[in-house]
């Protein structure tokens, strides 16, 4: 009879460094939900925003499915590690199949990949082809995009093995990776990398960062050669071009965060899976956690960038304001009157 090895990627034996960790998933997780709320409830409140800003509409919505895969890990680690089974081990097929936090992990980082390659593909085409712009990308065509984009992420994720070598599907599948996979794992951590085989989770990984960088090194090359145009040909634009140029500009700034965000996680998970080094989990919370800011950066980055948003932000903010002292003006009101009617109440016992 053989024993399956166990791959210990991570240091798990310290206890307050595991609850630190779903500590800081849940809040991260809870304030990055509420951020991409506020981010989508912004754009869809305003008619120019909304239109032209659908690609980032969907982009929120990536986010926010990473905020909820913060939480979701938080809680079901945690769960493990206040029961005392945290440190048991479990095959690859169980945490994939059997644990609800890998699937959106996955989810909650290749969405907003795919939504930056989508997006960044729209800008480039704004600035060098404005005349196919239109055609390409009209409101109906952009909910196409959309739906190809998410056709694609369904089919990474549940795509079906066609053949018994896996390797030989380099377009691999999560689920497909990890069906009857017994390779097991020293811990419920159940990470990516503990939950796909060893080829998709780097598939993963590598993917994340490569599309933020093939999205920053295209977009930075169009903006470079469209300023050069300009300054060649003498020609100042305030037209259409103009405004596709400040969306690029903001968008470039975006993606360049994003690209330090992605890819300290990935170079720790990566390291982990192939064995140089098993962090612990207060090193996986604080490197993991990175992409949960990319929701708070987005939101500044928009607010200082973008002057619709911006607008969009204050005239909530004043809304809000004015609810807020209309309301306490009221609770005054009805504090005073039944004070009034308190005295006149006790005035009329005395006679």
């Amino acid at each position: 009879m053989t024993t399956n090895h166990v791959e210990a990627d991570f240091n798990v034996h310290s206890i307050s460094n595991t609850l630190f960790m779903c500590s800081l998933y849940i809040v991260l997780g809870t304030v990055a939900m509420i951020a991409n709320l506020l981010n989508i409830l912004i754009f869809l409140t305003h008619r120019d925003l909304r239109t032209n800003h659908v690609f980032f509409i969907a982009l929120d919505f990536g986010e926010m499915i990473n905020g909820l895969s913060y939480v979701l890990t938080g809680i079901g680690r945690g769960t493990h590690a206040l029961r005392g089974d945290y440190d048991r081990p479990i095959t690859v097929h169980e945490c994939f199949f059997q644990k609800f936090w890998p699937i959106p992990l996955i989810l909650g980082t290749e969405i907003p990949a795919l939504m930056t390659l989508l997006q960044s593909a729209e800008r480039v085409i704004a600035v060098e082809k404005p005349s196919a712009y239109n055609q390409l990308f009209s409101a109906d065509r952009k909910k196409m995009w959309i739906g190809g984009m998410a056709m694609v992420q369904i089919w990474l994720l549940f795509g079906i093995v066609m053949h018994e070598n896996r390797f030989q599907l380099i377009l691999s599948t999560a689920a497909a990776s990890s069906w009857h996979n017994q390779r097991v794992n020293a811990d419920k951590h159940c990470a990516i990398i503990s939950s796909t085989a060893g080829f998709f989770s780097t598939f993963h990984f590598i993917f994340i960062v490569m599309a933020y960088m093939l999205s920053f090194c295209s977009l930075y090359t169009i903006h470079h050669f469209s300023q050069r145009r300009k300054s060649e040909e003498g020609i100042i634009m305030v037209s259409r071009n103009t405004k596709a140029d400040h969306q690029l500009t903001v968008f470039l700034v975006m993606t360049a965060m994003d690209i330090v965000l992605v890819t300290i996680p990935g170079v720790v998970m990566l390291g982990a899976k192939w064995q140089y080094f098993a962090p612990n989990d207060l090193t996986v919370a604080l490197t993991y956690s990175t992409t949960g800011f990319i929701s708070l950066v987005h939101i500044f980055i928009n607010y200082y960038f973008n002057e619709l948003f911006r607008k969009q932000v204050q005239y909530w903010k004043s809304k809000a304001l004015r609810q807020t002292k209309t309301t306490s003006v009221h609770t005054r009101s009805f504090a005073t009157r039944s004070s009034a009617k308190r005295e006149h109440s006790n005035a009329t016992a005395m006679f």
